[in-house]
């Protein structure tokens, strides 16, 4: 479960988008536990990620998540992350899955089932030879009744739909991990040139994926 902090989708300046709301849901596999967005797109927070002082708008919340979510590891000193609240940062067209997934800003990156998502290289400032991986997932569920104003629903997923790999050697070898597990890096596969691949192995809907994080 995670606290859903509702940001202002209309703000011509990204970063400086206000926080409307904030709202809990429990997560889910189907069409129970819905949040309606109401012109707005969604940071997820886990309940377990703890913040520092009450965020004020996408850059200060993206901060102070990624600052409670390095503090979950001890002895971790980097994290890596992307919010997706742009579409940098994947190689696309896809190769696999075409057009199945979509990339784009304020959260509208998603895969359909078969679809395949990697990310670009990102040169990492060290090597490491352990590192957590963690992701965010959801699906929007529309409400078009002819005689009222379409409304686009948030249901938290619990992530178990994608299968998530990941490369430090520039995507000459790819491991599979999963979300929150430490993660000791084959010595043969080391290296600082990391990318990561989303791969949806289940479900019908179309998965969105609302951030991952590297802990290294």
């Amino acid at each position: 479960m995670a606290s859903l902090y509702l940001v202002d989708a209309h703000n011509t300046v990204l970063n400086n988008s206000k926080i409307n709301d904030t709202l809990s849901v429990p997560a889910g596999l189907s069409y129970t536990g819905t949040r309606s967005t109401r012109g707005s797109f969604v940071v997820q927070v886990p309940y377990e990620v703890p913040l520092e002082g009450t965020p004020t708008d996408l850059t200060d919340i993206m901060t102070k998540k990624y600052q409670g979510i390095l503090s979950l590891y001890p002895g971790y000193s980097n994290i890596l992350y992307d919010e997706q609240t742009d579409a940098t940062g994947w190689a696309f067209p896809p190769g696999v899955g075409t057009p199945i997934c979509t990339v784009g800003e304020r959260q509208s990156t998603s895969v359909s089932t078969g679809g395949t998502l990697d990310s670009v290289v990102t040169v990492l400032g060290t090597t490491p030879a352990q590192c957590v991986l963690r992701w965010e997932s959801y699906q929007y569920i529309y409400t078009d009744d002819p005689s009222l104003v379409v409304d686009r629903q948030y249901n938290e997923q619990d992530g178990t739909q994608f299968a998530v790999s990941v490369s430090f050697n520039n995507g000459a070898n790819f491991n599979a991990v999963t979300s929150g597990v430490v993660f000791s890096i084959p010595l043969a596969h080391q290296g600082n040139q990391f990318k990561i691949r989303f791969q949806r192995n289940a479900g019908v809907f179309k998965l969105g994926l609302a951030a991952w994080s590297l802990i290294y």
